[in-house]
């Protein structure tokens, strides 16, 4: 195990996570709250930790570790103002306490860092500045006190290697690079934006870049997952002890970096490089050598030259694995009901702020949110007034009715989302309807009836009867006879909206809903989702299996007219959920929905079969963030529900704790009619290896 003191910083978050994928155990301490739950929510084990308090120490583990990282420190970019007795406590005796643990449980291994400040009295552009330089630097700037306070904990350190055998390292670092939250920084107690993010800013909006001084001054600027290169490769060495320059080897002067960071960031928007000799610039030359950590350890960076570096930078700057490093993005949610809870706590749990809204108070997502509002989700201009007080930074809802406000609203404040006519279309199956003939694609025959229309004419039986604009399979009925149709009908007019109904004729075959995630014009299909019904006449769906037991031919028919039905409504940017019959070699789209599918499909199903995080790239689709819809592995799912006839064998199954089970509810029993998906009396998800493993637990609960 390697303990990381300090996980939760800008280092430690990107560490942590380098460790994992190298196969390490990992366990994480901090102080954040806000990346506790960052760390919890990926089972990383995450323990509290104040390197001040001597006592902490006792929680952390005594057999088992391998190494210790420590990187907490009081840091002068984070400080209002000096204060001598923060420095010493934090950087000093925090070190203090965790040498004393690594003598006391004999860990071996410890690394710490400290500033390439403490030799800035050697800064040059001619002076090559060597791991094992004497000190000299400023006893009078900002810096002062944290490089006192690191030199004196390097000095420890060196010390304990001495006398005790530590194998300790102290890495000395440049200006480390990488998405996070040093995108300001503290100088003399003022926050300012950092020299780097201001080039980016103006060559990401086309302006021009100006250089002050002199612009040959070099700089050696270190990117962030070539320092996690170096942690690792220490661990590994037998010979690794003292300090390093964790450098990138190579300077690059300020006209360069101005040059690389247009052509990385620019978009051939036409920003050129401005040179202001006569404005000042704090910036000085240094160079430093990366021998001995090359010797020792075989460190060699991998993002140099500086553009490299840069292009890395843009990669994770446009879709960052981190939220809790980045400043408090606001997402509002419409919604909060047993449906909205999975997305509501995935984005609490990625550190964002989240303003929900429903208009039930009693609403079970509010547990997890930050705001709650109680307004109308479908009441336009008072969400709209509530993204406007809350300055929001995204909207998303994983309801049918809220997508035309989620589009409103999007279009109001220029957020990303479906446009106001696909949200439209997407809760009208009348208009999908016309669309779809319109544009080539399989329809049945179709018809509105209104309030006055006679239902005598239609007698080729039989019928499906359903509400123009509903969802979750109320008001949908098989009609099989005149009797029946008007009582149907009736019915579905109960559950439209508009008063309006559609009749249509039935199509036969397998049904099946499809995922997709579309952005910028891209969509990815990531599942088919094969789906039984109860077959009382009701639609109301049963069970949902993935992948879907179809052929390839079949996967390609389905997605075939899926993308054709995508391009006809001119879906863009938010996820689908289609319905789709397979009837005699030809896909019928039953409905198209902008938003993701319920009933577990997305926040289960799907992640379960394939590894797609569906929730996570519902709220990248809502903050303009590049999605990942490639699937992690090929795994089978399903969810079954439980109802009056399987009640008492799934219930029993449930209560064996079969390894196949991810988890259920169970309701009390009923043995009234389940008219709709509320009705049902809960559930069981499954995820095996094979089909045929849920096939035989199907087979003995259904």
């Amino acid at each position: 195990m390697i303990i990381v003191i300090g996980a939760s910083g800008f280092i430690g978050t990107y560490l942590t996570d380098s460790l994992l994928r190298k196969g390490y155990d990992v366990l994480a301490t901090g102080r954040s709250p806000r990346a506790a739950r960052f760390f919890e929510s990926r089972g990383i084990p995450f323990l509290h930790l104040d390197i001040t308090r001597r006592e902490d120490f006792d929680l952390l583990p005594t057999e088992g570790v391998e190494a210790v990282i420590l990187l907490a420190a009081t840091l002068p970019a984070n400080e209002e103002e000096e204060n001598p007795y923060r420095y010493i406590a934090s950087n000093l005796e925090g070190t203090v306490h965790a040498l004393e643990y690594c003598r006391r449980t004999g860990v071996r291994k410890f690394i710490s860092t400290t500033s390439y400040a403490d030799v800035s009295g050697h800064f040059s552009a001619d002076h090559v500045i060597d791991d094992d330089e004497l000190r000299s630097y400023n006893l009078v700037d900002d810096h002062s006190e944290y490089i006192i306070t690191k030199n004196a904990a390097t000095d420890m350190i060196l010390h304990y290697n001495l006398v005790y055998g530590l194998q300790g390292c102290i890495f000395r670092f440049p200006p480390v690079y990488g998405v996070g939250p040093h995108s300001q920084l503290r100088t003399d107690g003022v926050l300012r934006k950092s020299g780097f993010q201001i080039f980016v800013d103006k060559a990401s909006s086309g302006e021009d870049l100006e250089v002050y001084g002199d612009k040959d001054v070099v700089r050696d600027i270190v990117y962030i997952e070539d320092v996690c290169d170096a942690f690792a490769q220490a661990i590994e060495s037998d010979r690794a002890a003292g300090v390093y320059n964790i450098m990138s080897g190579e300077s690059s002067s300020l006209e360069q970096q101005a040059r690389d960071i247009i052509a990385v960031f620019g978009d051939g928007k036409g920003s050129k490089v401005i040179f202001s000799p006569e404005k000042k610039n704090n910036s000085r030359s240094y160079r430093f050598s990366i021998e001995k950590a090359r010797r020792d350890f075989g460190y060699n960076p991998r993002f140099v030259p500086f553009r490299k570096l840069c292009e890395a930078y843009r990669e994770e700057m446009e879709n960052p694995r981190f939220p809790h490093l980045l400043p408090t993005q606001t997402l509002l949610i419409l919604g909060a009901g047993s449906i909205q809870v999975p997305i509501i706590r995935k984005a609490r749990e990625a550190g964002f702020r989240t303003v929900v809204a429903d208009y039930d108070p009693k609403a079970p997502g509010f547990a997890y949110s930050d705001v709650k509002s109680t307004v109308s989700t479908v009441d336009f201009d008072a969400v709209l007034g509530l993204a406007r007080a809350e300055n929001i930074d995204g909207i998303l809802t994983t309801s049918e009715y809220p997508v035309n406000v989620v589009a409103y609203v999007g279009e109001a404040l220029g957020l990303p989302s479906m446009s106001r006519e696909v949200a439209s279309v997407c809760t009208n199956k009348l208009r999908q309807r016309e669309i779809f003939a319109a544009n080539g694609l399989n329809v049945p025959f179709f018809k509105l009836i209104s309030e006055t229309d006679p239902l005598e004419p239609y007698a080729d039986f039989p019928y499906v009867v359903k509400p123009v604009d509903s969802s979750a399979s109320r008001g949908v009925t098989l009609v099989r006879d005149a009797a029946e149709l008007k009582k149907a009908v009736d019915f579905a007019r109960e559950y439209s909206r508009s008063g309006k109904v559609l009749l249509e004729s039935v199509i036969g075959g397998s049904e099946f809903s499809v995922e997709t995630l579309t952005q910028n014009g891209e969509t990815h299909i990531v599942n088919i989702t094969e789906k039984a019904t109860r077959g009382d006449g009701c639609f109301v769906e049963d069970t949902h299996i993935e992948p879907a037991r179809i052929s390839e031919a079949e996967w390609k028919i389905i997605s075939d007219e899926v993308l054709r039905g995508i391009k006809a409504i001119g879906l863009d940017n938010c996820p689908s959920h289609t319905e789709v019959k397979l009837w005699n070699g030809r896909a019928y789209i039953i409905e198209m929905a902008c938003r993701l599918g319920g009933d577990y499909i997305t926040s289960d199903l799907v992640p379960l079969s394939t590894g797609v995080d569906m929730l996570g790239n519902l709220i990248n689709l809502a903050l303009g963030r590049k999605i990942d819809a490639e699937p992690r592995f090929s795994k089978c799912s399903c969810v079954q529900f439980l109802n009056e006839s399987n009640y008492s064998r799934a219930v029993e199954f449930i209560n064996s704790g079969d390894s196949h089970i991810v988890r259920s509810e169970v309701l009390p029993y009923s043995a009234d009619p389940i008219l709709d998906s509320g009705g049902r009396l809960g559930y069981v998800i499954l995820q095996a290896e094979r089909m045929d493993e849920i096939e035989a637990i199907l087979e003995k609960i259904r």
